[in-house]
C-alpha cells in the first residue's frame, strides 16, 4: 500500500484537514494543504524526517505508514512469499477456506510469533484511574482486534499530552494516582467484541461515568470535560 494512501487513512482517522496536518509539521499555511494533497496522491514521496513527523502528529509508530508494497497483487504475493521465507507464515486451507498458518518447523521463530500474536490479541479493554484511598474510576473502555498496540497508543498519546485521559499539571506529577489498563475480555470476532463492549459501558453508566468518555460510543470528550471530570473524581475522594 503506498505510504500516501496510510497518510490519508490516518488523517481521516485523527479527523484532520489536509492544511491542518500539513501545518502540523512544518509547512506554511499558503502551501499545506497542497503539499499533503501531493503525498496522499503519490506524486510525492516524504523522506524520513518528514515520515517520523507524521507518525509523531498522528501518534503511531513509522512502521504504520511504511508498509509493504500490498497495492497489487503482485506485490502483495512478493510480500507473502517474504513472510514465508522469514517468518514462516504458510497458505493453507481450513474447513475449504484457505488461512494463513504458521509453521511449527520454524523453530524459535513460531514461538517467538506465536506469543506475539497471542500477546496482541482481540478484545474489550478498559482504563482506569486509582486514587490514593483505592478508588477507582473508568476512563475508557474499547475494544481492538490487536489490544496491546491499541493500549500503547493511548499510553502515547497521553505520554505527549496528559490531557488526553484528563490530567491536568497537578494531577500527572500526584505519586499516588494510579493509571490502570486491563483486558476484560479476549474476543476474536469483531461482532461479538463490538457488543461486549457496550454491554459493558452500559452496565458500569448505570453507577458511575466514564470520564473520558461520550455515552456508549467509543468518542473522547473534549480536552476541558475529560479534565474536569477527573478533577471531579479526584476532589469527592480526598
Amino acid at each position: 500500500m503506498a505510504i500516501g494512501e496510510r497518510i490519508r487513512f490516518f488523517r481521516n482517522l485523527r479527523g484532520m484537514t489536509q492544511k491542518y496536518l500539513g501545518m502540523q509539521v512544518g509547512f506554511p499555511e499558503k502551501t499545506a494543504d497542497i503539499r499533503m494533497a501531493q503525498y496522499e496522491s503519490g506524486s510525492r514521496t516524504p523522506k524520513a524526517d518528514l515520515t517520523n513527523s507524521l507518525a509523531e502528529v498522528f501518534g503511531v509508530s513509522t512502521s504504520a505508514l511504511t508498509v509493504p508494497d500490498i497495492d497489487s497483487y503482485n506485490g502483495l504475493m512478493h510480500t507473502l512469499f517474504t513472510l514465508e521465507d522469514l517468518y514462516g507464515f504458510r497458505i493453507d486451507k481450513l474447513d475449504d477456506e484457505l488461512c494463513i498458518r504458521l509453521d511449527k518447523g520454524m523453530g524459535t521463530n513460531y514461538l517467538k510469533l506465536f506469543d506475539f500474536i497471542e500477546a496482541i490479541g482481540a478484545g474489550v479493554y478498559k482504563v482506569s484511574v486509582i486514587n490514593a484511598n483505592g478508588d477507582i474510576a473508568p476512563l475508557y473502555i474499547g475494544e481492538s482486534v490487536f489490544v496491546l498496540v491499541r493500549c500503547a497508543t493511548h499510553l502515547f498519546e497521553f505520554k505527549k499530552n496528559p490531557a488526553y485521559f484528563g490530567f491536568n499539571e497537578k494531577s500527572i506529577v500526584n505519586p499516588k494516582i494510579t493509571l490502570k489498563f486491563e483486558l476484560y475480555r479476549q474476543i476474536d470476532e469483531q461482532q461479538k467484541r463490538k457488543q461486549c463492549e457496550k454491554e459493558l459501558i452500559k452496565e458500569i453508566l448505570k453507577t458511575q461515568q466514564i470520564i473520558c468518555q461520550n455515552g456508549i460510543s467509543d468518542r473522547m470528550k473534549g480536552i476541558d470535560e475529560k479534565i474536569k471530570a477527573l478533577e471531579n473524581f479526584l476532589s469527592q475522594n480526598k
